[in-house]
């Protein structure tokens, strides 16, 4: 079994405390989040990232081995590690194509999930489809081991709380006309949010089909297209690409005009994210969407801090977020092959000119 193999490299490399560490975050997301009940089937998806990077291995064998105390029927596939745009192992696309319906998918990868080929191009659509609650937890490629327990601690967490504030929040944008984002760095971005309705990341999947990131903390909206989206938007906390994430050292600033962004500039930061943009251009059919404002997203959750995995940096209390790119699969119209979150810290947000402090929800 594939689950015996992680352990038992787990231990050659030191890290089987680790594991077991994780082991009671991992029963409290399976119990409380997922909903899992005893006999559920899941499907565990890892990667053994690389050298001194391995939390993706580190957290599947936990989900396995706390699957096993609730007397579920786990199962863990081990893939290796993939960028945006390729494919995942054949051995996933059976392991996904052979679970029974309603089941529980955790998947749990250093890079991406990498496309399901025939399947789908899409994982959410792939789980609602076929009725699983499903969690992913992606680029954790990009968290050095020694930083392991600041993974753990943002997602120990009291979820009905978090439930509470992300919902009040949702309903604040939901009622709301215009969003304005700013801070003392510069930026100054607002976007018309009239008749949309936000999403919620609060890790509660009561529902057969629903999932979504973990860790989890955010509120997010997909704004109207084109016209009042405009400003400048100055990223200060990690800055996603094709490749990954990034902690910045320089700022990198957005000029944004008609829910399009008109320039990138800072340094290497700027060149990276222009890589990834050009990268979507060459591979796109419709370059269009690949520049356009997708998401205006803020983070709540407190014990998140940024440290260079957009999954977890974009949820941490105090900072607001942009994606360049597609937002098709949540209410959005832009379609495009990149989804890529600009995190910046210290945001204060307005809705319809009214300040909200987040941290007081």
């Amino acid at each position: 079994m594939e689950s015996k193999e992680v352990l038992s490299w787990l231990g050659k490399i030191g890290l089987i405390n680790n594991t077991k560490e994780a082991i009671f975050c991992c029963e409290n997301i399976l119990k409380n989040c997922l909903y899992a009940q005893k006999g559920d089937n899941v499907l565990i998806i890892g990667d053994y990232g690389c050298e001194n990077y391995n939390i993706s291995s580190i957290l599947s064998a936990a989900y396995h081995k706390s699957a096993q105390n609730l007397k579920l029927n786990p199962t863990i596939i081990m893939q290796s590690p993939k960028l945006r745009g390729e494919e995942c192992d054949q051995k996933v696309v059976y392991a996904l194509a052979d679970l029974p319906k309603e089941s529980i998918v955790i998947v749990n990868i250093s890079g991406k999930l990498g496309n399901l080929r025939y399947l789908g191009n899409s994982f959410r659509k792939f789980n609602a489809g076929q009725k699983h609650k499903f969690s992913s937890s992606s680029n954790l490629g990009m968290i050095n081991n020694l930083d392991y327990h600041k993974i753990l601690n943002c997602l120990d967490l009291d979820y009905n709380d978090l439930e509470r504030k992300s919902l009040k929040l949702k309903q604040l944008m939901d009622e709301g006309k215009k969003i304005q984002l700013k801070t003392i760095k510069g930026t100054d971005f607002q976007s018309s949010i009239y008749g949309k309705k936000a999403l919620v990341n609060n890790a509660l999947f009561k529902n057969s089909g629903e999932g979504g990131n973990i860790p989890a903390g955010e509120v997010y909206i997909a704004p109207r297209a084109k016209k009042k989206n405009f400003g400048t938007v100055i990223i200060d906390g990690s800055l996603a690409t094709r490749e990954g994430t990034y902690l910045l050292k320089e700022p990198v600033t957005l000029k944004i005009e008609n829910s399009e962004v008109m320039s990138i500039t800072g340094g290497k930061g700027a060149e990276l994210l222009q890589r990834s943009i050009n990268w979507a251009d060459e591979n796109s059919a419709y370059k269009w969407g690949n520049r356009r404002i997708g998401e205006i997203g803020i983070g709540i959750n407190p014990k998140a801090e940024i440290m260079g995995v957009t999954v977890i940096d974009e949820k941490a209390l105090g900072t607001a977020h942009i994606a360049v790119g597609s937002n098709a699969w949540f209410g959005g119209t832009i379609y495009s092959k990149i989804h890529l979150d600009q995190v910046f810290r210290d945001a204060k947000v307005y809705i319809d000119d009214e300040y909200i402090d987040i941290r007081k929800l």
